[in-house]
């Protein structure tokens, strides 16, 4: 009995399946052949996916292969694809610019652009023939070029809280990567809604429309685009010069604080009112029981004899709406004698009561 009978027989029990079964035999080999071939196939290991680099400098892609063999790569544009390499050679329209190290079938592939232009932005497909079999990986390459500007914004107006106004930002860039633009107010990221991103001719631009609030007042926003790079590599970001803007939002806050005046003898008291808003609120001072205005100064001062109440208006007007909260103090310089007198008074008379009881008892 041949090798193969052994075998046939050591999966059969008559030759009689062994016949029939023969095809089946076959089929298994080559499946077992195929699985083999598959498993032995070149792979990329840990290729590049994304990658930036500033216009005008160098550029550098690294594929490591599992094993010797050629590598090819392609340009992929608008759903169409362009040769650009096989190991060892480049075709014609990059052969000037991009070089490959080394320059014969190798297990890794260093490819160079010693000074980038635009049209190096692209992105690129690598993959090692074998066949029917194909191992391909994608790489998106982005050049850079400046930082972010922020070109639509309040400028000449100032928006009331709770108004919308477009917010716009630019970076350029060419080339297929992984993008995002982010925008902070104070170093804390802001939420939007209803943004859209335009690509036209290696110009990205943010588009937004945001609800100004009173955090916006006079303060830093900024813009930032971040390029993301494969894994195991840092994203860049890039930070815009930071602008500022009024917003306008009616008086609120208002509070009264006082202190008494200790350079001077005559019992005088300081009391102050402030106020949030934008416009600056402006102030005015009247006793409680009076329409007449005392003063128009955040401070005034009062005689600490005089026993009565003060309010203080604080108002902003917006868009020709007035706006204003008012507040009031109480002073009474006597009020604590009052109440000692009360008090006095209160235990003379439960002195007097008991006396009077204690004589009816006896």
């Amino acid at each position: 009995m041949t090798l193969t009978q052994v075998q046939i027989n050591s999966r059969n029990k008559s030759m009689a399946v062994i016949k029939t079964n023969i095809p089946g035999i076959v089929i298994y080999t080559i499946f077992m052949l195929s699985s083999i071939i598959s498993t032995s196939a070149v792979k990329f290991q840990s290729p590049p996916t994304y990658e930036a680099f500033k216009l005008g400098e160098k550029i550098t892609l690294t594929y490591s292969l599992s094993g010797i063999a050629k590598l090819q790569l392609k340009n992929l544009y608008n759903n169409t694809s362009e040769p650009m390499y096989e190991t060892p050679n480049f075709e014609p329209k990059f052969q000037n610019r991009w070089k490959a190290t080394p320059a014969v079938e190798s297990s890794s592939y260093t490819f160079t652009v010693d000074n980038s232009d635009k049209n190096d932005g692209m992105q690129i497909e690598a993959s090692v023939p074998d066949g029917s079999n194909v191992e391909s990986v994608k790489t998106g390459i982005v050049l850079y070029d400046s930082i972010p500007r922020i070109t639509k914004y309040p400028q000449n107006v100032s928006p009331v809280e709770g108004e919308k106004f477009p917010f716009e930002c630019e970076f350029n860039y060419w080339g297929s990567g992984h993008s995002e633009f982010l925008v902070f107010l104070k170093d804390k990221k802001m939420n939007f809604r209803d943004v859209q991103i335009i690509f036209v001719d290696g110009l990205a631009t943010f588009k937004s429309n945001f609800i100004a609030s009173k955090e916006m007042n006079d303060n830093n926003i900024f813009c930032q685009m971040i390029l993301h790079r494969t894994i195991g590599k840092s994203s860049l970001k890039f930070k815009s010069q930071p602008i500022k803007f009024q917003v306008h939002y009616k008086v609120e806050n208002i509070k009264i604080t006082s202190e008494k005046d200790n350079s001077t003898t005559n019992g005088k008291t300081e009391i102050s009112c402030s106020a949030e808003g934008n416009p600056a609120p402006k102030c005015e001072w009247r006793k409680k029981s009076s329409d007449k205005i005392l003063s128009t100064n955040p401070t005034m001062k009062i005689v600490e004899s005089s026993d009565d109440e003060y309010k203080c208006t604080a108002w902003n007007v917006i868009k020709g709406t007035k706006h204003e909260l008012t507040k009031t103090i109480s002073f009474s310089s006597n009020g604590a004698s009052r109440m000692a007198k009360f008090n006095i008074s209160l235990i003379s008379l439960m002195f007097v009561l008991l006396l009077t009881i204690f004589k009816v008892e006896n």
